[in-house]
């Protein structure tokens, strides 16, 4: 049986080599015919085969070379673990970047932005308008017009110049390697921290529950604000990218330096990819060592710890998105159960916070932490209002002349706001209703 094997493998390799190779005898092929694992394989003359390595045979002069299947160790390849790493660093630095953003802005606008506004509100709005401008390029193709009549076609041609962009603010931009996790951590990890739809929704269930405070119909309007600041706020941000599109493709300056650095870092990928490691690593041991420093009743503190929680977070909702979000397109179950999860975990460590027989002081700073930095960067608006937009626009239905909008449009957004007004009343609720 072995013996048959061997020919009908030395056979099929034979058949490859007079099919590929039509050079002179020292030309040099490969082909695709694996050798019998742990065996030896052979054509013509004799060559040894070791798994996990390129099988090497020859026959008439003639060089042939199998190529072996990468290793894999925990189901990661070498190519595949890099990728791997390279996107959990880029989440995780940018996720710490927009939560800094964030708690700055709702500080600063906590005591300006009254019901039915919330103090949110800032921080999704501008959010969102970065996660515009930093759209891709079939966001913004949508925008495309021309003042006259399309008779040419040069409309649809511009349409697909624009759809065909990775990021249209950087024209031309090669998204490859480790630009296309930079790109990841500033859509996903940046602007997905900057902005929390967690805080937003329990700034609306406390306008609820606590008694002698704002009513259900301010609970509504702080909603409705909320959803169409943010939704216009990413729609001009689309518009503002496609500008400098139509900017940058006529030799911008400010697109040449961008160009260069993305080069520059592409030329020596590795010293890049150990220098943010090393910059990450030493940040969180800084960020430790400050927060050791501080008093018990500095606000810092909270934002040290959140810091250290934040990128838990942004990787979780990544994982969901990546997982969830195809299996039902016109509804993003990703960024939905993501949204949920943050509302019920503020609603739990609210509840914590605000309870009348007091915590411990590490228990305290621990469930505010969580709060802002976990349960902040777990939901989102950017991606949110993103995924809204992109389901508001008209679509062209098949074999029909007239263009008809979806209403996944507002069933997701109503969908999504109800389900975390009510799972916020749930977490929330009993914690106030029970001392009352």
């Amino acid at each position: 049986q072995v013996t048959t094997r061997r020919l009908a493998h030395t056979a099929a390799k034979s058949m490859c080599v007079k099919q590929k190779v039509s050079k002179p005898a020292e030309a040099k092929t490969s082909c695709p015919v694996e050798p019998m694992s742990g065996q030896r394989a052979e054509i013509g003359n004799s060559a040894s085969y070791s798994a996990g390595e390129p099988a090497k045979s020859s026959t008439k002069g003639i060089d042939v070379e199998v190529e072996a299947e990468p290793r894999k160790l925990c189901g990661f390849t070498r190519k595949s673990f890099l990728k791997f790493t390279d996107e959990v660093l880029a989440l995780s630095m940018c996720g710490q970047l927009g939560i800094v953003c964030r708690d700055f802005l709702t500080a600063a606008s906590k005591d300006v932005l009254v019901a039915p506004l919330f103090s949110a509100l800032a921080s999704n709005m501008l959010g969102s308008f970065a996660m515009g401008v930093l759209c891709d390029g079939k966001a913004a193709s949508a925008y495309v017009r021309r003042a006259e009549p399309d008779s040419e076609g040069l409309l649809t041609a511009e349409a697909n110049k624009v759809k065909g962009e990775k990021m249209p603010l950087l024209a031309n931009l090669k998204a490859s390697g480790g630009m296309a996790s930079v790109l990841l951590g500033m859509r996903t990890g940046y602007c997905g921290a900057f902005t929390t739809l967690s805080s937003w929704n329990q700034s609306m269930v406390e306008h609820v529950v606590k008694a002698g405070g704002p009513t259900f119909a301010d609970s509504f309007v702080g909603y409705l604000i909320g959803l169409l600041a943010s939704v216009m706020s990413v729609v001009l941000g689309q518009m503002f990218a496609l500008y400098i599109f139509e900017l940058n493709i006529q030799g911008a300056w400010y697109s040449v330096w961008p160009h260069a650095f993305f080069a520059a870092c592409g030329r020596r990928p590795w010293l890049v990819r150990l220098s943010f490691w090393a910059l990450f690593l030493t940040g969180l041991a800084l960020i430790s060592a400050y927060a050791a420093t501080l008093e018990e009743s500095d606000d810092d503190r909270d934002l040290c710890f959140a810091l250290l929680f934040g990128p838990l977070g942004v990787l979780l909702r990544w994982k969901l998105g990546k997982l969830l979000n195809a299996k039902f397109a016109p509804f993003p179950l990703g960024t939905f159960a993501a949204n949920v999860l943050g509302c019920i975990g503020v609603g739990i460590t609210k509840a914590v916070l605000d309870d009348p027989n007091g915590d411990s002081y590490w228990v305290s700073l621990q469930m505010a932490a969580i709060g802002l930095g976990f349960c902040g960067s777990l939901s989102t608006v950017s991606t949110f209002v993103t995924e809204v937009v992109d389901r508001l626009q008209p679509i062209a239905i098949k074999g029909a002349k007239a263009k008809s909008c979806t209403l996944w449009g507002v069933i997701y957004p109503v969908g999504t706001l109800a389900a975390g007004f009510v799972v916020g009343l749930a977490s929330y609720g009993w914690s106030v209703w029970a001392y009352d």
